[in-house]
């Protein structure tokens, strides 16, 4: 890398928190898998770099604390596993947004609720007659946290629900483009980069 480069870099980086504390103390994960270990969740408790227990344990610096609601790989069941269900949809979770994916609903819309410490609202948006929906959850939460990363210190109170309502109009397009990928056998993904090519 080249002085002038890496000059532009550093002064483009400016982070608002020390690298041992980030903006977030704990995010709670809702991972409504099947009761299967399915490819997502092997490849989540596999990985390793970081590893599934770093980012449970907070030993990550800079990095939240991530509580992972999980069907197959919880340690309680029954009552006990609902209950942070519960306290997220009573707004008593202690996490301001919540966002239920609509997805798997049967008709011609897929809404998405999103929950807010203003109430609730529904994301509407059509249907997208497509066998592509490999990472749709997935590809959702990074849009997600880049539409929050992008916004400013600033931003007005409404900002993240904006940036929520964003990152969906995103996957709506990438559901879309997802034909004009071919990538493997039986269903694919959606098309990440449909704004470029």
């Amino acid at each position: 890398m080249t002085e002038t480069a890496e000059t532009t870099r550093q002064e483009a980086y400016r982070p608002t928190f020390t690298l041992d504390e980030g903006p977030l103390d704990e995010v709670h994960a809702f991972w409504l898998a099947g009761m299967s270990c399915d490819g997502c969740t092997i490849s989540a408790a596999g990985a390793q770099n970081p590893s599934v227990e770093q980012l449970l344990n907070a030993r990550l610096p800079g990095l939240p604390r991530i509580v992972l609601h999980h069907p197959v790989l919880s340690v309680t069941a029954g009552k006990d596993f609902m209950q942070a269900h519960h306290a997220a949809k009573a707004g008593k979770l202690g996490a301001p947004y919540v966002v239920l994916k609509g997805g798997h609903l049967r008709g011609d819309t897929c809404p998405d609720l999103l929950a807010t410490p203003n109430g609730h609202q529904w994301l509407p948006a059509s249907r997208i007659a497509t066998e592509n929906l490999h990472g749709t959850g997935c590809a959702l939460s990074s849009a997600i946290t880049a539409c929050l990363a992008k916004l400013p210190e600033d931003a007005s109170a409404e900002a993240p629900e904006q940036a929520i309502t964003e990152a969906k109009q995103w996957l709506h397009h990438a559901l879309a483009a997802s034909h004009r990928l071919s990538v493997g056998k039986g269903r694919g993904p959606v098309h990440h980069f449909h704004a470029w090519w």
